[in-house]
C-alpha cells in the first residue's frame, strides 16, 4: 500500500487526518505550526509527525493538502522541486482556477503528480463520513486513491481536465454564501421590525423554496450565536474572491458577487480585530446589527 502523507492541519485538515488514522493508515503529518503536529501524534497512534515538509516528502509517495491557499500550497510544495519526482500530490483545498492550472504544470513538470480534489462540507460532515470529494485529474490516479478517499467521505471522478473539479468547488460555494446572505438578510429584516421567526420559518416550510440550509442556519441566527465555526466567515470571503476571479475570467458580470464577498469580508474582518472566529451565518451582525 502508498504511504500516506497529511499537510495542512487546521480545523478540517487535522479532522481529515485523524480520520485516516483511526481506520488504520499510518499517515505521516506535517503542519507550518508544530503544535498541531505534537496534537495529533499524542492523539492517534498512527500519526507520523515530521518537523519539515521535505523529510515527510522523503517518508511517503501521496501526499493530502489541506493548505489554506493556494500561495501557500505553492510556496510548499514547490519548495524542493527535486523532490517531488514520482510524488503524488491530492490537493484538498479550495484554491484559485488559475493556481490550479499553474500547481498541475509545475508539479508534472518536475516529475510529480496532482490530482485537483477539493472538498465540499463542513466540520460535522468529516466524522459522519459525509464529506465530498471532487476530483479532477489523471483518472488512473484516481483510481489508485479512490480507496483513501472513500475512508475521508464520499468522493466523486468529475472530469480529466484539471481545473473542472474546482469550478464545480467554486460554483457550489457561491450557492451557500448566496443562501446564507439573503437568509441573513430577511432574519435581519424580521428582526429589526420585532416580528416572529418562528412564524416566518412555518410559512417558509410550507413554500417550494424552503432550503434545509436555511435549518441549518436558523437557530444560530435567531440566538445569534454564532459559534462554533463549521465554516467561519473568513473562509466565505476568500472562496468568494476565487468565485469573483473564475467569474471575471469567464467574462461575467461580477456586481452581486463583488456586493455579496463585502459583506462577507466586513464580517470577517469585525472577527479578526475582536480574535474571534465565527460561523459564516455571523454575516447577520454585518448586514442586521442590533
Amino acid at each position: 500500500m502508498a504511504k500516506v502523507g497529511f499537510v495542512g492541519l487546521g480545523l478540517m485538515g487535522a479532522l481529515m487526518a485523524e480520520r485516516l488514522c483511526k481506520a488504520g493508515i499510518k499517515v505521516h503529518v506535517w503542519s507550518r505550526t508544530a503544535s498541531k503536529v505534537e496534537k495529533l501524534t499524542k492523539e492517534q497512534e498512527n500519526a507520523v509527525g515530521h518537523a519539515t515538509w521535505e523529510s515527510l516528502l522523503d517518508a511517503v509517495d501521496v501526499v493530502y493538502s489541506m493548505l489554506d491557499t493556494g500561495a501557500t500550497c505553492a510556496s510548499v510544495f514547490l519548495s524542493s522541486p527535486d523532490k517531488l519526482k514520482g510524488k503524488l500530490i491530492v490537493n484538498n483545498a479550495t484554491i484559485g482556477v488559475t493556481e490550479v492550472t499553474d500547481l498541475h504544470a509545475k508539479i508534472t513538470g518536475n516529475g510529480g503528480k496532482y490530482l485537483s480534489t477539493p472538498v465540499l462540507g463542513s466540520l460535522p460532515t468529516i466524522p459522519a463520513g459525509k464529506l465530498q470529494l471532487l476530483a479532477a485529474g489523471d483518472k488512473a490516479l484516481y483510481e489508485q486513491e479512490e480507496a483513501t478517499l472513500k475512508l475521508l467521505g464520499i468522493p466523486r471522478f468529475m472530469s480529466e481536465t484539471i481545473t473542472d473539479s474546482m469550478v464545480y468547488k467554486l460554483a457550489l460555494n457561491n450557492i451557500i454564501a448566496s443562501q446564507v446572505a439573503a437568509f441573513a438578510t430577511s432574519m435581519g429584516l424580521l428582526q429589526k421590525n420585532n416580528l416572529s421567526t418562528d412564524t416566518f420559518m412555518e410559512i417558509a416550510r410550507a413554500g417550494p423554496f424552503m432550503s434545509p440550509y436555511f435549518e441549518y442556519k436558523y437557530q444560530g441566527m435567531k440566538d445569534r450565536n454564532f459559534e462554533p465555526a463549521h465554516f467561519s466567515a473568513g473562509n466565505m470571503a476568500k472562496d468568494l474572491g476565487l468565485v469573483y476571479d473564475a467569474a471575471q475570467g469567464s467574462g461575467m458580470d461580477t456586481a452581486i458577487l463583488q456586493a455579496q464577498q463585502g459583506c462577507f469580508k466586513k464580517e470577517s474582518e469585525r472577527h479578526t480585530a475582536k480574535g474571534q472566529v465565527l460561523d459564516m451565518g455571523s454575516v447577520l451582525e454585518t448586514l442586521a446589527p442590533m
